[in-house]
């Protein structure tokens, strides 16, 4: 039997830049997790309970200035069960195992937004939502010779997701934070105004799973593989800000079917170790923003986009010359395709990127660890990582774009032989690189912003082990 029990409290408050006031971020979480298993002669079998309780609640200022326009404080509630059961052993020339997993959780979220000075008022997002979900599982290991090997898995998932929420003006100062058809506020009467509402629930049953042959060319490493598994993502309800009820018209479930072949192998009288993959990602009903024209006036809403298609190839070399040298290298090359949609400034043909998708990366480092006395060593490491530019939303907007980058990392280590202790001083992003993040172009409301990565850092870092 094994019993964990995790507490974390997180708390980072920022100083006073040109943000309308100083953001926090406060976490509390209690995690806890049970697991008891038990040889139950020819099978065995094991159980896995957790809960996790935790309060969370941070600033948001979206428009980055001064002025009180999108600014909000968001305060989530998240309680969760988890209950799984595996019953697995041999029969034959496979390993199998089966099982059942069943989970309930509550997000509450509670979100006061401050736009007096652009619309003179304030609103209030609400929202409560639950979700149970159970499944039923199974994994075979066939071997099918000494070097050939079969894994065949299937999972059968049942979810149902219920919702009730909306936002709240609360219109302060007797202005509706939207009252006419072409989004301009006028006079009207103190007190909360419902903007939108919806108590909704939805449900899904799916079949996801994996076929996957495996071929050992040669004894002690070797490995070539193809696989097909198909995956889903569950469909959900908005929880942001809305001021038209089609913004929570729940979206749809996504599915992948991935299809990969690839393998590693030892070299050199096994000092490298390469890995390397090709593989093609067919997505349907991709979750995404889309626009909904089935009113007055058109809707940004979070919603599906019927398809899309991902073509790529990683390689990696990790090689090990001498000792306590570690050497790696690694590249990416990606090809994405959104199939055609719709957007706020209307139809975008298929052949857009993927967001967050670049077509190259590469990553990089070496680390060389070496005894300084008899109960002492040090270490150092090197790291570096390159990005090709990348969009960061499905419209492919050219104003809240990514553009390429490298980021250089360091870090010096001196401490125990025996890992009982250690002093790093490290140093991340050391070129002082900045590159966008995340964005929002809302040139409706005449303006936009760009988040960028975090700067030149450094720091120490001590550790202790008992």
């Amino acid at each position: 039997m094994h019993r964990l029990f995790r507490l974390h409290r997180h708390r980072w408050r920022s100083v006073p830049r040109d943000w309308a006031r100083d953001a926090f971020y406060d976490i509390d979480s209690w995690d806890a997790t049970l697991k008891v298993e038990a040889d139950l002669g020819a099978v065995e079998l094991r159980s896995i309970t957790g809960y996790r309780w935790q309060d969370r609640g941070f600033d948001i200022d979206s428009d980055a200035t001064p002025a009180r326009q999108v600014d909000f404080v968001q305060n989530d509630k998240i309680r969760q069960f988890t209950q799984e059961l595996h019953l697995f052993g041999q029969l034959g020339v496979s390993d199998w195992l089966i099982g059942a997993f069943y989970s309930h959780d509550r997000v509450t979220v509670r979100t006061p937004g401050d736009h007096l000075d652009l619309f003179v008022t304030q609103t209030q997002i609400d929202a409560d939502q639950k979700t149970d979900s159970a499944a039923t599982f199974a994994n075979v290991d066939w071997s099918l010779g000494d070097r050939l090997s079969l894994v065949t898995g299937l999972r059968l998932t049942w979810e149902k997701r219920s919702y009730v929420g909306g936002t709240t003006d609360l219109n302060p100062l007797g202005f509706s934070f939207l009252c006419t058809p072409a989004g301009l506020c006028a006079p009207g009467v103190p007190g909360p105004v419902a903007l939108t509402f919806r108590d909704d629930s939805i449900s899904d049953t799916n079949l996801t799973g994996r076929i996957a042959l495996e071929y050992k060319p040669t004894p002690g490493g070797s490995l070539i593989y193809a696989s097909i598994s198909r995956g889903r993502k569950s469909g959900g309800f908005f929880s942001g800000i809305t001021t038209d009820n089609r913004a929570l018209i729940p979206y749809r479930p996504e599915t992948l079917t991935a299809y990969e072949v690839g393998g590693h192998a030892r070299l050199a009288g096994r000092t490298i170790l390469a890995n390397a993959a090709l593989f093609y990602y067919d997505y349907d009903d991709v979750q995404t923003f889309v626009r909904d024209d089935g009113g007055a006036i058109p809707v940004q809403r979070l919603g599906n986009i019927g398809h899309a298609k991902v073509y790529g190839a990683d390689l990696d070399v990790d090689w090990r010359p001498l000792t306590g040298l570690d050497l790696f290298a690694g590249i990416g090359l990606l090809k994405t395709r959104l199939g055609s949609f719709v957007t706020g400034a209307g139809p975008v043909a298929a052949g857009n990127e993927l967001p967050n998708a670049p077509s190259f990366t590469f990553n990089g480092r070496a680390r060389y660890e070496f005894p300084l006395w008899t109960t002492l060593k040090a270490s150092m490491l090197a790291s570096a990582r390159y990005s090709d530019g990348v969009f960061k939303d499905a419209a492919n907007d050219p104003l809240i774009k990514s553009g390429a980058y490298w980021l250089l990392d360091a870090r010096i280590a001196v401490g125990a032989a025996d890992d009982r202790w250690e002093v790093a001083l490290w140093g991340k992003n050391l070129t002082d690189n900045q590159h966008v993040v995340q964005g929002l172009n809302v040139a409706s409301l005449g303006f936009g912003n760009r988040t960028y990565n975090a700067p030149r850092t450094y720091g120490v870092t001590g550790t202790v082990r008992f």
